[in-house]
């Protein structure tokens, strides 16, 4: 429509510009024709012109209705195309829609699955968390009990010994050349003693290789790496070999064997010496409560003799006054008070005898005490006890001893045995439970995993008919677990 409207505008241009043609010829002639035949001529032509231009502004008109006819139609085509695109294009997208709000349902029940299994799985990760600590202890403790001792020697002295005899047999191979040999005569230039100085170089120099690097395994070896130290000195072994190879040099047998040896006697002599360090800590410890019991005892055999000798002495006192008053009805009242005095003092003095013989009889038989069992949660976890002795007259001394600044919970007791053998029960328990006991190294620490339950079936066993508490108080920690923001509530 807009193009046939540029050409009728281009047409009328170009009707001007005819017109325009013709008044500039006729001005051009004007002087040679006269005025009325140029006037007639102008009106003709003008006619002409009119005529002309009447019938193209007809044929443009026409072509304009028929262009706009042409376009209205091409516009309804246009619209109802492009509201069947819209109309499909809108049906492909609620296709596309419902899809994805279904996919959407479907993602959020997977996801709602999802969640509890990662809920459960993060329950059972705060179960094996709990149980990390116990198994990777398990697991470093089994690695000591697997090692067998080689020697063991009942003292450190002959581990030295032994030490001593290999060294010194490791000595004489060196100073015989057995240590590294080479069977093969080498010259140089001709000359065996140049041949044969080259070689005792080289083999100065297999041995300071060798023994370097051997004695600083010796110097790291502990119960982790037994096995790794000689898997290493091996392997130290096979490398010198192979660069000696050419020179027709060899570490022997017997030297390194003796240095095998010497590492599985170092490690046995410094576990040895370790051993006899904390038997004899056990025994000044053991000496040192002894004499804390000795004079705990002594002091309560005076404590209650000086109760003795003051109830003696206010209960003659307390008899003398009621003799004084035993026929006055006037202080009847009186007496009958220091009647009852007289009486209390009666029960005190007998306590008092009663507390001086049995310090005097504990004092006499060291063997007599009390086998304490106890534990502390909220230091060292469920189900480990403590299972000690002491003899002292009050066995809550010890418990509350141990107590101390050291650890951050105080001790339950869950019994206290009196036995006339308190060593032996201690002993006897301590062996029932041995395969139980925390620290498989140094068992002086006397801590066991078992349950309540099963100490409580080893003392009816040993003959000591006791109720054992099952449940520890342990006050403090359950507190401790209570209070907002404390570290112990998330552990629990």
């Amino acid at each position: 429509m807009i193009l046939s409207l540029i050409v009728s505008i281009l047409s009328l241009i170009l009707v001007c510009l005819k017109l325009y043609k013709v008044q500039r010829k006729l001005a051009n002639f004007s002087d040679l024709i006269p005025i009325q035949e140029q006037k007639e001529r102008i009106e003709s032509e003008i006619i002409k012109l009119k005529n002309e231009s009447e019938k193209e502004l007809s044929l443009l008109k026409e072509q304009n209705e028929k262009l706009l006819v042409k376009g209205k139609e091409d516009l309804d085509n246009l619209k109802v195309q492009t509201e069947e695109v819209t109309a499909k294009m809108l049906a492909e997208r609620n296709n596309e829609l419902e899809k994805i709000t279904s996919k959407i349902k479907v993602t959020e029940e997977e996801t709602k699955k999802v969640n509890a299994d990662i809920e459960k799985v993060r329950t059972e990760l705060i179960g094996l968390e709990s149980r990390k600590k116990s198994l990777v202890e398990i697991n470093e403790l089994s690695e000591i009990s697997f090692y067998n001792p080689k020697y063991n020697f009942t003292s450190s002295e002959k581990y030295k010994e032994k030490l001593e005899t290999i060294k010194a047999k490791q000595k004489q191979l060196i100073s015989e050349k057995n240590a590294i040999r080479c069977d093969h005569p080498w010259t140089v230039n001709g000359s065996l003693k140049e041949g044969e100085r080259m070689t005792n170089q080289n083999i100065k120099l297999g041995l300071s290789s060798y023994n370097g690097q051997v004695d600083n395994i010796i110097l790291t070896v502990n119960f982790k790496n037994i096995d790794k130290c000689e898997e290493k000195i091996n392997r130290i072994n096979e490398t010198i070999s192979k660069m000696m190879e050419a020179n027709k040099c060899y570490i022997t047998k017997e030297y390194h064997k003796l240095k095998i040896d010497e590492l599985y006697l170092a490690f046995e002599y410094e576990q040895k010496l370790y051993e006899e360090k904390e038997e004899q800590k056990r025994i000044k410890q053991k000496m040192l409560e002894e004499e804390r019991e000795a004079r705990a005892l002594e002091k309560a055999k005076e404590e209650a003799e000086r109760e003795e000798k003051e109830y003696l002495k206010e209960l003659a006192k307390a008899k003398k006054e009621l003799e004084k008053r035993q026929n006055d009805i006037s202080h009847a009242e009186e007496r009958q008070k220091l009647e009852e005095k007289v009486k209390e003092l009666e029960r005190n003095l007998e306590a008092a005898l009663i507390n001086k013989e049995r310090a005097i009889s504990m004092a006499m038989q060291t063997k007599r005490g009390h086998v304490y069992i106890i534990s502390n949660i909220g230091s060292f976890g469920e189900n480990i006890f403590k299972i000690g002795m002491t003899r002292r007259l009050d066995p809550q001394d010890r418990v509350d001893e141990l107590g101390d600044a050291s650890v951050p919970f105080e001790f339950d007791v869950h019994g206290m045995i009196y036995s006339d053998d308190a060593p032996n029960l201690e002993n006897q328990l301590h062996r029932a439970f041995g395969e139980h006991t925390v620290n498989k190294v140094n068992t002086r620490k006397e801590f066991f995993k078992v349950s309540i339950e099963e100490i409580q079936k080893e003392c009816l066993r040993l003959g000591f008919a006791v109720e054992l508490t099952k449940i520890a108080e342990a006050r403090d920690f359950r507190q401790s677990l209570e209070i907002k923001g404390n570290p112990y509530k998330k552990i629990a």
